[in-house]
C-alpha cells in the first residue's frame, strides 16, 4: 500500500512540475518584459544611445539598439568591441535561454547607426548559440574550417555578391570571393584613374579614399573578425589601360576606413 501512495505522489508532483513550467510565449513575453525594464542599465553600461526589446513572431525576440555614432570615433569604437559570440552573454544577463532556444526561438539583435542605418545584423539561435558558449568557455579561436564557419562565411559572401556590382566614385565592386587561402577578394574595374595616381602610379591613400563610401564596409568587417580573416585584397583593372593592379588591407585598415 504504502508503494502504491509514494508512486502516486512521484506522479503527483511530476504533473504538477509540468504544470508550473511556463510556455513558450509566456517566457517570451518575460523576457521581452525584463529586458526593457533593464534597459537604462543596458543603456549605461554599454555605451549605447537607446535600446528597445520587442517580440510580433512567435519564434523570434528582437532587440534594436542604436550606438553612439554622432562620429567616426563613436562607430569605430563599437565596431572594434563587437563580438558576435559576446551576444550570448547579454542574453544570458536577461534569462536563461535553454528552452526558448530548443523550441526554435531565436534572438535578433540590430545594431543602428542614429540615422536608423544598420551597422550589424547578428541573430542566435540554438547552433550558434552553442558553439559561441563553448569559445567562451574555451577561450579559443574560431576554427573556421568547421562546416559552421565555413557556411557562415560562404552564405555572407553569397549575400554581398546579390547586392553587386556597386559603383562609387570611379570603381566599380564586381564580385567578392575567398582565394585559396582563405582571404577575401575583391574583383574591381576602374575608370579616369588618373584621381588615383601619384607619380603615374595609382595610389592606396587615394584608393582608400574613394572607398570609404562603399557601403559593404561594416559587413566586411564584421566578418573578417568573427571568421579571423587575416586579409582583404582588392584585385582591380584599370578600364583606361587594361593594366591590373591590387591593394591588400588588413581588418585594422578596413576599420580605419570610416
Amino acid at each position: 500500500m504504502s508503494n502504491k501512495i509514494s508512486i502516486l505522489f512521484i506522479v503527483s508532483l511530476f504533473l504538477l512540475a509540468l504544470g508550473c513550467k511556463k510556455s513558450k510565449e509566456s517566457q517570451i513575453k518575460d523576457f521581452v518584459k525584463t529586458y526593457n525594464s533593464l534597459k537604462n542599465d543596458i543603456v549605461r553600461g554599454n555605451g549605447f544611445e537607446d535600446t528597445e526589446c520587442s517580440s510580433k513572431d512567435p519564434n523570434r525576440i528582437k532587440m534594436d539598439i542604436v550606438v553612439k555614432s554622432k562620429t567616426k570615433a563613436g562607430i569605430k569604437s563599437f565596431l572594434s568591441k563587437y563580438e558576435a559570440k559576446d551576444l550570448t552573454k547579454a542574453i544570458d544577463y536577461i534569462a536563461e535561454p535553454t528552452f526558448l532556444l530548443e523550441e526554435g526561438v531565436e534572438f535578433e539583435f540590430n545594431f543602428y547607426k542614429l540615422d536608423n542605418q544598420v551597422l550589424v545584423s547578428k541573430i542566435i539561435n540554438r547552433e550558434n548559440y552553442q558553439i559561441y558558449k563553448k569559445e567562451l568557455t574555451t577561450k579559443g579561436s574560431p576554427n573556421i574550417n568547421t562546416p559552421f564557419y565555413l557556411n557562415l562565411i560562404n552564405a555572407k559572401i553569397q549575400q554581398m555578391n546579390k547586392q553587386l556590382p556597386i559603383s562609387v566614385e570611379n570603381i566599380k565592386f564586381l564580385q567578392i570571393n575567398r582565394d585559396e587561402k582563405g582571404n577575401l577578394v575583391y574583383k574591381c574595374s576602374c575608370t579616369n584613374t588618373k584621381k588615383l595616381k601619384e607619380n603615374n602610379r595609382i595610389s592606396k591613400s587615394k584608393f582608400e579614399g574613394s572607398i570609404k563610401e562603399f557601403p559593404l564596409v561594416n559587413d566586411i568587417y564584421v566578418l573578417m573578425k568573427e571568421v579571423k580573416v587575416k586579409t582583404l585584397k582588392f584585385d582591380c583593372i584599370d578600364e583606361d589601360t587594361k593594366k591590373q593592379f591590387d591593394f591588400v588591407f588588413y581588418p585594422k585598415n578596413v576599420l580605419d576606413l570610416y
